[in-house]
């Protein structure tokens, strides 16, 4: 049973990694390529902000959402996660399924 909650936040974390990125003006759909140094410009993030970025990619590759070539350093956007709409769906479900990890 804690398997599918953690499995549930991480949907959860992913879906809220996309909604900042359109926040912030970056428009990541399947098929794209993208470098770090891109996704940086893109965002307009100073670069110390690289290994957020970093991490928060990774997080997104772990269920196939992307995918990087290391030789290249290049990232492939495979596929997008829940919608944003699916945002407050899986909120409810987590709390319903979970209550006591929200106390």
């Amino acid at each position: 049973m804690l398997r599918q909650a953690e499995k549930n936040l991480l949907l959860l974390w992913q879906a809220y990694l996309y909604q900042a990125f359109h926040k912030l003006g970056w428009e990541i759909k399947p098929g794209d390529t993208f470098t770090m140094k891109d996704a940086i410009s893109q965002l307009g993030l100073p670069a110390e902000k690289e290994e957020l970025l970093d991490f928060s990619l990774t997080v997104l590759s772990k269920d196939g959402l992307l995918r990087q070539d290391p030789a290249s350093q290049t990232w492939y956007v495979i596929a997008n996660p829940v919608t944003p709409e699916s945002v407050l769906n899986l909120w409810r479900m987590l709390l319903d399924q979970f209550p006591g990890l929200f106390l």
